[in-house]
């Protein structure tokens, strides 16, 4: 990775001749290049930024370093991180009509198949049953946010922005807050 980023007081010390030395004289100077110092860091922050934004992907594990080190400031937990999962598929959950429990959902299976240890079935589901993530590709989890920088909307509206600017065309989202 290319390094921008330029040590005034370095340069202060290499570039002054040793017969105009003397501690005040060089103090004197990096105090004088101090404004393009504040500069020179602000400028590497933005070339960073960009060099992760070109390098960006539509692949889950670019998408959330980039929405993380994005928006994490904005997080009431700051170790709290932003996870994208897939959307859930719909099939038809099989009941037992005189079942006396709390109505959990049974798996189908095949005749001689057993349950593989380790391996929890997916329920089958009918076809037009609402489930909240049912009808979307992708879901983008996100820790609670800090209501006194930002409010929900808005960062959903941010957040949603980068999201759609760098999903694959005809992926749909949701924005869940955990």
């Amino acid at each position: 990775m290319r390094s921008y980023r330029i040590n005034m007081d370095r340069l202060v010390n290499q570039l002054v001749p040793h017969y105009l030395g003397g501690r005040k004289l060089i103090l004197f100077l990096q105090s004088i290049l101090q404004p393009l110092n504040s500069l020179n860091i602000g400028w590497v922050t933005w070339a960073d930024e960009k060099r992760i934004e070109a390098a960006m992907t539509s692949q889950v594990i670019m998408m959330e370093y980039f929405l993380n080190r994005k928006f994490g400031k904005y997080f009431l937990n700051t170790s709290e991180r932003i996870v994208i999962s897939d959307g859930v598929v719909n099939g038809v959950p099989i009941y037992w009509e005189a079942s006396n429990e709390d109505m959990n959902q049974f798996p189908l299976y095949k005749e001689g198949e057993s349950e593989i240890e380790g391996h929890p079935s997916v329920p089958l589901r009918w076809k037009d049953e609402k489930t909240p993530t049912g009808n979307v590709s992708f879901v983008v989890s996100c820790p609670t946010i800090n209501t006194k920088i930002v409010s929900q909307e808005e960062f959903t509206a941010m957040i949603s922005f980068y999201i759609d600017r760098y999903r694959i065309a005809g992926k749909k989202f949701k924005v869940l807050y955990i």
